[in-house]
């Protein structure tokens, strides 16, 4: 891969965050119930039956936050039950998409300058 396309990459990223970041602070809301439902993937068992209902509240959310997030350009169509979303992989995407919020926050405590008052 040459320099160019490596910084294409990277500012592609870059805007992305940015995106997302913009999208937190205008849905905050929505924000915060794609985490709840993350969550719960992850941590409890979730009944098949329950897997369409959930993927596609979790799609509708992710649809609410903006297609330039980080959000939609993978997760929306591999958590989309009617698209690539499967019930076989549903627990793996969440995780990743946990992951790829956490990367997130990461990201926007960097870009402040906090320091700790005692």
């Amino acid at each position: 891969m040459d320099k160019h396309s490596i910084d294409q990459l990277y500012e592609t990223r870059q805007r992305c965050l940015e995106n997302t970041e913009v999208a937190i602070h205008e849905r905050p809301d929505v924000y915060d119930e794609i985490k709840q439902i993350l969550v719960r993937v992850i941590q409890k068992h979730v009944d098949i039956d329950d897997y369409y209902p959930i993927a596609a509240r979790l799609t509708e959310l992710i649809e609410k936050m903006g297609k330039d997030t980080l959000f939609y350009s993978y997760f929306y169509d591999n958590i989309h039950p009617e698209k690539s979303g499967t019930a076989k992989y549903f627990r793996f995407i969440c995780k990743d998409l946990l992951l790829q919020i956490h990367e997130l926050n990461d990201w926007r405590i960097k870009r402040r300058s906090l320091a700790v008052i005692k």
